[in-house]
């Protein structure tokens, strides 16, 4: 079976197939919100990306650089970093608010704090996005590094001796 758009005609059967279903669907008392389809081209084949329109309901599909699915940001050029970028923010937030909101730094109220709170939400099916650019790794382990570095009793210690410390792994690691 081909799963891949190299030629018109491949555009023309994945238009077919979008219409049966839209049919099905229609036949099946199920009613689909056209405005929620979205379409997101991976590729070199720039003619086809960009000469090519698909349908639902007599309106054309907007094509997208990101799309969202179960949580997981995906790019148009196949890498994360959309996503690592949009985790971290969460993540800045979230730290953010948890500095702000408890006075204590005492370590096992902190310790608590980031592995119920910020650390889930960075792990999140990790294992379909791990960073493997610089960039992106240092993104997700400078604010690791900035809130362990809050910790009352370890501001003194590098990084890596914190981590150690606190009995915790790098995220490149996890």
């Amino acid at each position: 079976m081909k799963m891949q758009i190299e030629t018109v005609d491949d555009v023309a059967l994945l238009q077919q197939d979008l219409n049966c279903l839209l049919s099905w669907a229609k036949d099946n008392n199920m009613k689909m919100n056209g405005d929620k389809f979205e379409v997101m081209r991976y590729g070199p084949l720039l003619d086809i990306k960009e000469h090519t329109k698909y349908q639902a309901h007599q309106q054309n599909i907007t094509p997208k650089e990101y799309v969202r699915d179960l949580g997981v940001t995906m790019s148009a050029d196949g890498t994360f970093s959309h996503h690592i970028h949009l985790i971290t923010t969460t993540g800045r937030k979230l730290t953010g608010w948890i500095l702000r909101t408890f006075q204590t730094r005492e370590r096992s109220c902190m310790l608590t704090l980031w592995k119920a709170l910020v650390l889930p939400r960075l792990e999140y099916c990790c294992q379909l996005w791990s960073p493997h650019k610089t960039g992106d790794i240092m993104r997700l382990e400078t604010l690791q590094r900035t809130f362990n570095s809050r910790i009352a009793g370890l501001q003194q210690l590098n990084y890596w001796e914190r981590l150690n410390e606190l009995k915790l792994y790098s995220l490149q690691r996890r």
